[in-house]
């Protein structure tokens, strides 16, 4: 899916609103509105969980170490 086609799914479905930027015709400028605020606090809240489970088990020093591996094999990718 394409930047623009996700943008306008987003628009859609009231969770990002578009405007035209006051200084630029060619421009927009995007906000989230308080559905996309809300879900968005939602989904993090979420992430935080799956994360707290998943990680919680190792301890800082073994999560740390398993985060800079993720980043480093990132690299290469």
């Amino acid at each position: 899916m394409t930047l623009s086609k996700a943008l306008k799914r987003l628009v859609e479905n009231k969770l990002v609103i578009k405007s035209k930027a006051l200084n630029d015709s060619r421009s927009f400028v995007l906000k989230l509105s308080e559905t996309g605020k809300d879900l968005t606090l939602q989904a993090i809240s979420v992430v935080e969980e799956i994360d707290d489970k998943v990680f919680g088990s190792l301890g800082t020093a073994k999560k740390e170490k398993f985060l800079s591996l993720i980043l480093e094999f990132n690299r290469f990718n």
